[in-house]
């Protein structure tokens, strides 16, 4: 049984699942309905419809103790690991969805390759992205982002700014927003005009990473491997690898960062159907900072490259 607000989930939509709806009203026209009471009294309706008492398992970070206080002798078990680990393959229901996602965020790189010029702001930049989204969304869109220009690209977790874009200033853009239900988690580094040599370079230093890391990304093969092949490409091209301290990579389904977790020491497998994104980048005060990430599908015989927007350092000018 799945408890919901009246007319936010279509009863016929549950139904070849086995899924029975327990509904209640979560807004009146005549006035204020406490919608968290109304849920609780639906939960409780639920309890004694199935006939719940005492164990329950429960995703503990998710669920308040009165939720809890709906089941006769609750006893709580956080089975939020087991959860994660079963949402790390995807289905049949979710791969193609999974695959639109990112097809939409390719969209709106689009739209930002065409926002980038001297004197846009970084903010001009990112309500590109949004405006684009928007035409492929019908629930309400919340833009979880990066984003950042000039010596900026370097900094941790950068939110968009009035700065002003100069010519030869990188644009990093990180996006990673829940579109309908799902995600697809994307970012690619630009030039506003033409790169400098030593821009091409450094960037190359990523595709060398990003394909370094392809090349370990097969069913049955430890996500260890990805992070050790990403680290050991940027010392390569020149120590980059001592600048990355972020995670190499990350699952992604309904929430932007899942199971299987990629980084050093990692201990998790992959298996067909998984569905992640992996993400070197190099980083350096005062220069700024690059990062490439790409999505894939884990198939049978190794990997499905879901994103189609260009890999290489972008060119505003080209």
């Amino acid at each position: 049984m799945l408890v919901a607000a009246d007319g936010t989930v279509a009863p016929d939509a549950l139904t070849h699942l086995g899924i029975k709806l327990g509904g209640y009203r979560g807004y009146e026209a005549g006035r204020l309905v406490d919608r968290t009471a109304r849920m609780l009294e639906a939960l409780g309706t639920a309890a004694r419809q199935l006939g719940l008492r005492g164990p329950v398992g429960v995703e503990a970070a998710h669920v308040t103790q009165a939720a809890l206080r709906t089941i006769p002798d609750a006893a709580p078990h956080d089975v939020a690991a087991s959860l994660a680990r079963w949402r790390e393959v995807k289905d049949d229901f979710e791969r193609p969805v999974i695959r639109d996602r990112v097809a939409a965020l390719d969209a709106a790189y689009a739209a930002v390759r065409s926002a980038i010029r001297p004197g846009a702001t970084e903010r001009d930049v990112l309500a590109a992205a949004y405006r684009a989204l928007l035409e492929r969304v019908d629930e309400p869109l919340a833009l979880a982002y990066n984003l950042a220009s000039g010596p900026r690209t370097a900094l941790d977790n950068p939110r968009a700014t009035a700065r002003r874009l100069e010519s030869g200033d990188l644009v990093l853009v990180d996006l990673y927003p829940v579109l309908d239900g799902y995600v697809a988690d994307l970012t690619r580094t630009f030039v506003v005009g033409t790169p400098t040599a030593l821009q091409r370079e450094r960037h190359a230093a990523l595709e060398a990473a990003l394909h370094a890391a392809e090349g370990c990304v097969r069913p049955g093969a430890p996500v260890s491997r990805i992070d050790d092949a990403i680290r050991a490409a940027l010392r390569a091209a020149g120590g980059y690898d001592a600048t990355m301290g972020h995670h190499s990579g990350h699952g992604i389904g309904l929430l932007a960062w899942e199971e299987p977790w990629i980084g050093p020491g990692a201990a998790a497998t992959l298996a067909e159907g998984m569905t992640i994104a992996i993400e070197p980048g190099l980083y350096l005060p005062g220069w700024g900072g690059m990062r490439l990430e790409g999505n894939y599908l884990v198939t049978a015989s190794g990997f499905e490259r879901l994103d189609r927007f260009p890999s290489a350092l972008i060119a505003t000018d080209d």
